[in-house]
Parts: C-alpha cells; structure tokens; sequence
C-alpha cells in the first residue's frame, strides 16, 4: 500500500469514528462530553500519526538522496583513477 492509499484509509477510519461519537453526543443529554473527547481525541492522533509519517518518508528520501550522491561521488573517482 502506498503512503497516499494508508494516509486515506486512515483518514476515513477517523471519519467514522469521529462521526460515530459525534452521533453519541448529540444521543447522549445528560453528559455529552466523554464523547466530544473522544472525537476530537481521534482527530488529534490522526494529525499527530500524519505528522510522525511524513517526517519519517522525509527523513528516508534525504537518506536514499545522500546514497545516491555518495554512489556518484564513488563512479566519478573510479572513472578518473
């Protein structure tokens, strides 16, 4: 699964969810809170997993970037010697 495809199905998981206790919020009269917690809980670990993965697939592209310079940098010094 690519990044795009997770990032979307854990998008609409947070979708449901949230929609789901929203639901709850509005069913619940006497103590709608709980639920509005766990709404914008699951919005809050959502962004904070999204932040945590574009932070790794930055950090590995610079990593594949730094292998490719240092292979180019190997081929140039074996083609002049």
């Amino acid at each position: 699964m690519t990044r795009n495809m997770k990032n979307f199905v854990h998008l609409i998981f947070t979708f449901f969810i949230s929609t789901i206790a929203f639901w709850g919020a509005l069913a619940t009269r006497k103590d709608p809170w709980p639920c509005y917690a766990i709404a914008f809980g699951v919005w809050a670990i959502f962004l904070w997993r999204y932040q945590a993965r574009s932070k790794r697939a930055a950090m590995k592209r610079q990593f594949e970037e730094y292998q490719f310079r240092e292979y180019m940098r190997w081929r140039a010094y074996r083609e002049r010697s």
